[in-house]
């Protein structure tokens, strides 16, 4: 009785009426409040009042709750169930177990459970509650539910994409790290191994068929690891690129099995290139040591067979590790000699080819280390590449050069350009170009002494920021040299879109004394490829006569390495200024006048003739002869950009003067004589008849001389057919002026504003009866105090004119009476 009127009076108090004792054993809850109730009946969730036994028994529920659950009521005291809503028995147990905890703590209750829909889908609950009595000991309860579908269901996915990879659905590094702990922690008794697998080459699948390719090519593995792997005991995860990890059960020869496993799938992905995967694997002897270090260890043993061919998986060694330790002290003491001045910048010569003058130089940096003594750079240029340190030694080197030309232009001597690294890691600095020209101005040299050499590597990495790095540094007027060309993924397409200034080529796979054979065929071609685009070449890595005759003969005119020096500290090459002379009778621009082997644009095996053709636009190579040219090789890009077939291309080489437009003929000629005379380039827009269709073409040209001596001339080419934006651009152009004409003619009174340009078009009945409209402030303002609306129609027409101008409605019609005159107005 005590309890009853506790509750009683808590609910009196709530103002949701009483509990009336009916035979001693049935609560009922009376609503005697019928605004109260009305409230609890549409608020936007649902309320529950309900005694706490064996069972949970309600005592009252609102319509909203009702209609959660599927019922609708028919009476006062009755309901109908008309949809098949069911709660979850799990969830039923759960919840009593969360009520009973609240209780036992005297705690608010909260706990959600699933509602499983008639269409199978399940919707998501959330109870909220409090204890407000009781009756014969068992808890009362009052409670309100809401539908938090929505918010479980974003909840959801952001705890899916916190732990998935967005592009290949399956762990991503940090959720693999912590379920793949979790799984060895629960399983002591299993024995397991990391596994790394990389896809080789994957760089070069991107740069050739798209990103967008390479992504699919990466979810089709992820899904093999998918179908493969037990799940139960083995989990795997993408942790960059093209990296994946794999926890898995070690079972004897698993190895080799992994290994054919990934050839049948991957023969299987259609895609015209040999995809082939190598994997690392750690043995996993100590379950403390951190998953993290599990997977450095695995990527160790990968690197250990990348470029191996013959063997596709690795085990982790001990050795390994002595690696990771020699790179963690030489992190450890790098500042330090930076601090102390270990660090020195050394010099390496180059010269020309021809005549063995000294032409330049390169910046390299050495380590002195005081106990180590001379440590080699291969040992700590990666390790500053992969710590960022590279950008604080970078700069280092920028300023002690530039403080050693200020040195030398002060001591007169005959200063040569010296280059210096830009590291792929500078690249992404935004203040590098404002950098280098705080250093050139703070001691005060020309640009022309400071040169930048850039790794081809650094595109394959991130085109589009090293294209936009290096034309920033041309604005500027540095000039940019690609370092090592030729040992990354070169194309004819990357010099296209990277405007660089000189080619330097890595000979390391070039033997010392065999100076033929495929290596010899790709650089000659290499540098024949630089001739057409008029680049000037160095070569690296000299270190016998036989390379330099051999470079000679191939035209390559520039070199460095030990066969002429090697790198040397600053006083020594100092020595080399003093007895220097300089080389101004020599110019790279003869380079373009140099006659180029020919039979490489035939020879459909020549690393020429691929590059050739795996440039994105149309390309020519053509030949001046008096007033014609003559094609002599073309892309295939070529023939669809002039919309015709080889067999017609073929036909009309020798009179393809005839199908350029009468009147555009000398201009075109004349342009490509000034090109010839100056050894330079011409851009020329032309039209040409085509053979075929004899429809009119609109065709631009850039061409540069690649050949230019007594016997003849030839141009290398891009080519462009804009006729469709130019027939669209004449199209337009005579519409406005048959437009304007119309107006003109027009007996009408009509007008037309232009509202971003504010232009105003007139009739001339318009011109008559009103004159022209003055443009002032606003368009608005001027027809108002041009006095052409009636006072009385002044705010009809402001108020269409801006539901005009605000897009609000796009066509309106509106008669406004103007001297007498009713005229129509349009706004479109």
């Amino acid at each position: 009785k005590a309890d009853k009127e506790m509750l009683n009076k808590a609910l009196l108090q709530l103002g949701l009426g009483e509990i009336i004792n009916k035979n001693n054993d049935e609560l009922v809850f009376n609503t005697s409040n019928q605004y109260l109730k009305e409230v609890l009946d549409n608020i936007p969730g649902g309320v529950a009042i309900f005694e706490i036994d064996s069972d949970v028994k309600p005592l009252y529920v609102n319509e909203v709750l009702l209609r959660m659950f599927g019922y609708t009521k028919i009476e006062k005291d009755k309901s109908k169930k008309i949809k098949n809503i069911v709660l979850i028995e799990e969830d039923l147990i759960k919840i009593r177990q969360d009520i009973d905890e609240a209780i036992k703590y005297n705690n608010t209750i909260e706990t959600t459970f699933r509602v499983k829909n008639p269409d199978g889908s399940f919707s998501y609950m959330l109870l909220k509650g409090v204890q407000i009595g009781n009756n014969n000991g068992f808890p009362i309860i009052i409670s309100v539910i809401l539908d938090v579908t929505k918010e479980v269901k974003i909840e959801n996915d952001l705890k899916y994409r916190l732990a998935y990879d967005s592009v290949t659905d399956i762990f991503n590094k940090d959720e693999f790290y912590k379920r793949t702990k979790d799984m060895i922690s629960s399983n002591p008794d299993k024995k397991y191994d990391i596994i790394s697998l990389d896809v080789d080459r994957f760089k070069l699948l991107n740069d050739i068929f798209g990103m967008d390719e390479g992504d699919k090519l990466l979810k089709y593995i992820a899904n093999m690891l998918k179908k493969e792997l037990n799940f139960t005991y083995e989990t795997c995860g993408r942790l960059y690129a093209d990296n994946f990890a794999i926890c898995k059960l070690r079972v004897s020869g698993y190895e080799d099995n992994m290994v054919e496993l990934s050839k049948k799938y991957l023969s299987l992905y259609p895609l015209d290139l040999n995809i082939t995967t190598c994997f690392g694997i750690y043995r996993i002897d100590n379950n403390d040591i951190s998953v993290v270090k599990m997977c450095d260890r695995a990527n160790m043993a990968l690197k250990s067979i990348k470029g191996n061919y013959k063997k596709r998986y690795a085990y982790y060694e001990e050795t390994f590790r002595n690696v990771l330790l020699e790179e963690q002290e030489i992190i450890n003491d790098m500042y330090n000699a930076l601090k102390e001045g270990q660090f020195d910048v050394y010099f390496q010569p180059k010269y020309y080819l021809s005549n063995t003058k000294l032409t330049g130089a390169e910046a390299l940096v050495r380590w002195i280390h005081p106990k180590k003594g001379m440590i080699p750079p291969n040992n700590f240029i990666p390790v500053f590449e992969k710590s960022g340190f590279i950008t604080t030694m970078d700069e280092y080197v920028w300023e002690f050069t530039c403080k050693k030309i200020r040195e030398w232009l002060d001591l007169d001597l005959p200063v040569v350009p010296i280059s210096v690294n830009v590291s792929r890691v500078d690249i992404y600095n935004p203040k590098l170009c404002e950098n280098l020209r705080g250093l050139l101005d703070k001691y005060n040299i020309p640009i022309n002494l400071l040169e930048l050499e850039i790794t081809e590597t650094a595109y394959t990495e991130n085109p589009s920021q090293l294209i936009a790095a290096v034309h920033e540094l041309k604005e500027i007027g540095f000039t940019v040299e690609m370092d090592d060309f030729g040992t990354g993924y070169s194309s004819l397409n990357m010099l296209n879109q990277v405007p660089v200034d000189v080619l330097k080529l890595d000979l390391r796979f070039l033997k010392p004394t065999k100076v033929y054979g495929r290596g010899a065929n790709i650089l000659n071609s290499v540098v024949s490829m630089a001739k057409w685009l008029n680049l000037p070449v160095v070569a690296e890595g000299i270190e016998t006569k036989e390379q330099v005759a051999f470079l000679k003969s191939i035209g390559c005119n520039k070199g460095q390495g030990f066969y002429f020096a090697k790198p040397m500290p600053h006083k020594q090459f100092e020595e080399l200024l003093y007895a220097a002379e300089k080389c101004d009778n020599f110019s790279d621009n003869e380079l373009s006048k140099s006659f180029i082997n020919l039979d490489e644009l035939w020879d459909p095996n020549s690393q020429i003739n691929i590059l050739f053709d795996s440039f994105v636009g149309g390309l020519c190579v053509f030949e001046l002869k008096g007033n014609n040219f003559y094609i002599l090789r073309v892309n295939d890009r070529f023939y669809e950009m002039m919309n015709l077939d080889r067999e017609t291309i073929y036909n009309i080489s020798p009179r393809l003067k005839d199908y350029i437009v009468k009147a555009d003929k000398p201009s075109f000629f004349r342009k490509l004589e000034r090109a010839k005379k100056e050894n330079g380039e011409a851009i020329i827009e032309t039209r040409i008849i085509n053979p075929k269709t004899n429809e009119l073409m609109y065709i631009l040209f850039r061409m540069r001389v690649i050949l230019n001596n007594s016997e003849r001339t030839l141009f290398l080419g891009s080519v462009d057919n804009f006729t469709d934006q130019r027939l669209a651009q004449n199209k337009l152009r005579s519409s406005e002026e048959r437009y304007e004409s119309i107006m003109e003619l027009t007996e009408d009174i009509v007008f037309e504003y232009d509202m971003e340009s504010m232009k105003i078009i007139h009739s001339n009945n318009f011109k008559k009866k009103f004159g022209k409209i003055p443009i002032k402030d606003t368009w608005l303002q001027s027809v108002i105090e041009s006095g052409i609306i009636q006072n009385q129609d002044i705010d009809d027409f402001s108020k269409m004119f801006r539901r005009i101008k605000y897009g609000q409605e796009k066509n309106v019609n509106g008669k406004f009476l103007v001297k007498m005159l009713k005229i129509n107005i349009y706004g479109a």
